[in-house]
C-alpha cells in the first residue's frame, strides 16, 4: 500500500510539474475511498480527486535571485538593468598647464631728482625724457613675455599669479631735512594688475584708488617708503589698449606679452619749507628720491577665466560589461526581449569650469554567438555641465562637481519638466531595444568629448600637486542600460524546470503497455504573457545523470480541449484574468517504461501577447499570479504493483 501512495503522489508530481507554474495544493487526497481491487485492474481507469493549486505570485515562479541584469523594485515591478559604474570606468584628467611669463627687460634703478621735475613744471615743458607735465617720471619699467606656444589656451580674460614687486624710495639728506615740504607722493602702476601692498619697515600711510592702481602717500617720514606689491592678477581686457603710461597686457595664441612701469610722481612746495638754520634747503641741494625696485624673475599664472580646449580623453571604450549570471528564464536562444521605454543612462561627473561637448556616442551590444548590435546616439544636444563653483573641503584644496545627466530614449518624451542638468536624446540609428532583444553577453559604450571653444569659464593651471602630477579636474563618467520589464510583440522568456528523483519511489510499479494518465484543469493567468507548455520524461541513466527520454518509451503531450498542441495559455491583466483549459497525457507506449524514468522536465514559453491592450505592462513579482483549478487526474490501464516486500 506505500508503494501505491508513492506512486500516485509521483503521478500528481508529473501532473502539476507538466504545466510548470503551479504549486502546492491546498487539498489532500488518499486512497481509503477507492475500490483498489477493482479500480486498479480495470481498463476505464479511476480518477484522483484533486481541487486547486495555491494561487501563486509571479515573484514565486521567477527566481532572480543573485543574477546580474533583473532586478525587482520596491513595488514587485521587475526591470532590467546593467552598466559600469565610475570604479570601472577610467576618468579624464584633462590639464592645461601653467602660463610662465619671463622677464625679458629691466630697470630698476633710478634717482628721481624732485629739483628737476618743480624746474619742468614751472617751465611749462616736460624733461628730456618727453614724460608729459605733471605725471611724474618712470622709475621702474619691466616687460615679459611666454617663450613658449600657449597649448589649451585660446583666449584669457583674467588670470591669477603669485608675484610680487619691491620698491624702495630712499631719501636724500637734504630731502630728509626738508621732508614737511613734500605735499604729495603718488605711485602709480599700470591699471591691468590685481594688486595688495604691505609695508616692509615702516607703516606707511597711504589712499589707495583701485580703479587706476594709485597710491597716495601721506605723513612721511625720513625713513622714506618700502613696500611690497603683492600682484593677486591680471586683467587681459584692461591691457589690451596701452595706456597714458604705454604699459599694455596681450594674449595671443602663441604668446603673452606684458609691459609695464611703476611711476613716481612728488609735488614739493618750496613756499612753505621751514626758514631754521637745521632745515633750511639751497637750490643747489639734492632733494632727490632713491629708487630701487624687483619684480619675480619669472611671472607664473596660475588660474585664467577665459576659453580654452583641453584635451577631454574618455578613451577609445569608455567602459564595458560583461552579463555573465542570467535567471533561467533568460538563457537559451530562444529567449528575445522586445522591451517597452528602455534607457541609456549616462552620468557625467565634473568638477571643471568648462563645458563639454558630446561629438560622438554609441553602444555596442555582442551576443553569445557573435552577433553584434551597434546604435549611434544622436548627440547635437548633449552637454557636459561646467561645475561654475569653487566650493573646497576641509582642507582647502578638492573642488567639488556638477553632475551631469544623459538620458537617450528611442522617442523624445512630452510633457516632462526640464530637470537641471539633464539632457535627452535619441538614437541616429536603431533602436536601444535592438540592443536586448538577444541577451547581450557584453555590452560597451563609447563616446568622444571636446571642450566648448565658446564658453568662457575660470579654471586652475598646471596639476594640484606638481611633484605627484595630481589634477585639478576630474571628469568621471558612468553609464547603465535600464528598461522595464513590459513585453511588446515578439519577446519571449523561458521557464524552466524538473522534478526528479521518482524512481524511489516508482521501482515497485509497472503500467500495463498503452497506459496512460490524463490530467484536466483549468489555468487562470494574470500574468500579461501568452504560454506555451512543453514537457520530457527524464529516464535514470545513473547516480546523479539524466538524458531526455526517446518517445518510444513514454510521451508527454499537452493540448487544449480540443487535442491543439500549438496552443497558449491567454495572457491576462489584473482587470482581464484568463482561463484556459488544458490537458495532459502521459502515455507508457512500452512496458515498464515508468521504472526507466527519474522525473520530467517541463518548461513554459512566455510570450507577449497579440492582444495590444496586455503589451507593455510591466511584469511584477506581487501583483500577477497564476493558479491551476478544477484538477481531475485519470489513470489509464493496468497497474501491477508488486506489494512481496
Amino acid at each position: 500500500m506505500k508503494a501505491n501512495v508513492y506512486f500516485y503522489r509521483a503521478v500528481l508530481g508529473v501532473a502539476l510539474g507538466s504545466f510548470g507554474f503551479v504549486g502546492c495544493t491546498d487539498s489532500n487526497y488518499g486512497l481509503s475511498n477507492i475500490d483498489k481491487t477493482i479500480a486498479i485492474g480495470s481498463e476505464e481507469g479511476f480518477e484522483l480527486p484533486v481541487n486547486s493549486t495555491t494561487e501563486m505570485v509571479l515573484g514565486d515562479l521567477l527566481d532572480i535571485e543573485n543574477n546580474d541584469v533583473i532586478q525587482v523594485a520596491g513595488d514587485g515591478s521587475y526591470y532590467f538593468t546593467r552598466g559600469a559604474g565610475e570604479d570601472e570606468i577610467e576618468p579624464a584628467m584633462p590639464v592645461v598647464d601653467e602660463i610662465p611669463l619671463v622677464q625679458v627687460s629691466s630697470e630698476n634703478d633710478y634717482d628721481y631728482d624732485i629739483m628737476d621735475v618743480e624746474e619742468a613744471r614751472m617751465s611749462g615743458f616736460s624733461d628730456i625724457a618727453d614724460v608729459p607735465v605733471g605725471t611724474g617720471r618712470p622709475i621702474y619699467t619691466f616687460s615679459f613675455s611666454s617663450l613658449e606656444q600657449i597649448a589649451d589656451v585660446l583666449d584669457i580674460a583674467m588670470a591669477k599669479l603669485k608675484a610680487g614687486v619691491n620698491v624702495d624710495l630712499n631719501f636724500s639728506d637734504d630731502l630728509k631735512r626738508n621732508i614737511g615740504n613734500i605735499e604729495k607722493l603718488e605711485l602709480d602702476l599700470p591699471d591691468f594688475f590685481d594688486v595688495d601692498f604691505e609695508s616692509r619697515y615702516s607703516d606707511d600711510v597711504f589712499d589707495f584708488e583701485k580703479s587706476t592702481n594709485t597710491l597716495e602717500f601721506k605723513n612721511l617720514t625720513e625713513e622714506g617708503v618700502h613696500l611690497r606689491i603683492i600682484l593677486h592678477g591680471l586683467d587681459f581686457n584692461k591691457g589690451k589698449t596701452p595706456d597714458a603710461h604705454g604699459c599694455y597686457l596681450l594674449f595671443r595664441p602663441d604668446d603673452v606679452e606684458l609691459v609695464g612701469s611703476i611711476w613716481l610722481d612728488v609735488k614739493y612746495n618750496d613756499a612753505t619749507r621751514s626758514r631754521s638754520s637745521e632745515s633750511l634747503a639751497q637750490a643747489q641741494e639734492e632733494l632727490v628720491i632713491h629708487c630701487h625696485s624687483s619684480i619675480n624673475e619669472t611671472v607664473m599664472l596660475k588660474s585664467a577665466t577665459g576659453n580654452f580646449s583641453p584635451e577631454i580623453s574618455l578613451g577609445e571604450n569608455l567602459g564595458e560589461f560583461e552579463i555573465n549570471n542570467l535567471p533561467d528564464f533568460l538563457e537559451g536562444n530562444d529567449v528575445h526581449l522586445n522591451v517597452s521605454n528602455p534607457e541609456l543612462r549616462i552620468w557625467i561627473d565634473s568638477n571643471m569650469d568648462i563645458q563639454g561637448l558630446v561629438n560622438e556616442a554609441k553602444i555596442k551590444a555582442v551576443d553569445a554567438s557573435g552577433k553584434e548590435v551597434v546604435i549611434d546616439v544622436d548627440t547635437k544636444a548633449l552637454r557636459i555641465d561646467p561645475h561654475t563653483g569653487f566650493e573646497k573641503d576641509a582642507n582647502g584644496d578638492s573642488l567639488k562637481s556638477t553632475k551631469t545627466s544623459v538620458v537617450v530614449v528611442d522617442a523624445m518624451p512630452t510633457g516632462i519638466e526640464a530637470v537641471p542638468h539633464t539632457y535627452y536624446c535619441t538614437p541616429k540609428s536603431g533602436k536601444l531595444s535592438d540592443l536586448l532583444y538577444t541577451i547581450p553577453k557584453k555590452v560597451s559604450f563609447d563616446c568622444v568629448a571636446a571642450a566648448d571653444e565658446t564658453y568662457v569659464g575660470t579654471i586652475n593651471l598646471g596639476y594640484k600637486n606638481g611633484e605627484t602630477k595630481e589634477p585639478w579636474y576630474v571628469i568621471q563618467p558612468s553609464y547603465e542600460v535600464y528598461a522595464p520589464l513590459a513585453f511588446n510583440e515578439g519577446s519571449a522568456i523561458v521557464y524552466r524546470d524538473s522534478i526528479t528523483g521518482w524512481n524511489k519511489d516508482l521501482g515497485d510499479i509497472k503500467l500495463s503497455k498503452g497506459a496512460t494518465v490524463v490530467i484536466n484543469a483549468d489555468v487562470i493567468n494574470s500574468i500579461p504573457l501568452d504560454l506555451k507548455l512543453h514537457a520530457h520524461a527524464l529516464e535514470l541513466a545513473g547516480a546523479e545523470t539524466w538524458s531526455k527520454l526517446d518517445q518510444k518509451y513514454i510521451d508527454v503531450k499537452i493540448t487544449d480541449e480540443n487535442g491543439n498542441e500549438d496552443f497558449k495559455v491567454k495572457a491576462g491583466s489584473a482587470s482581464n484574468v484568463e482561463s484556459t483549459h488544458i490537458v495532459v497525457t502521459i502515455t507508457q507506449r512500452e512496458d515498464g517504461a515508468f521504472q526507466k524514468i527519474d522525473g520530467i522536465t517541463y518548461s513554459a514559453s512566455a510570450l507577449a501577447s497579440d492582444d495590444p491592450d496586455k503589451q507593455g505592462i510591466i511584469l511584477n513579482n506581487k501583483t500577477q499570479t497564476l493558479q491551476v483549478e478544477n484538477i481531475a487526474i485519470k489513470v489509464k490501464g493496468k497497474v501491477v504493483v508488486d506489494l512481496n516486500d
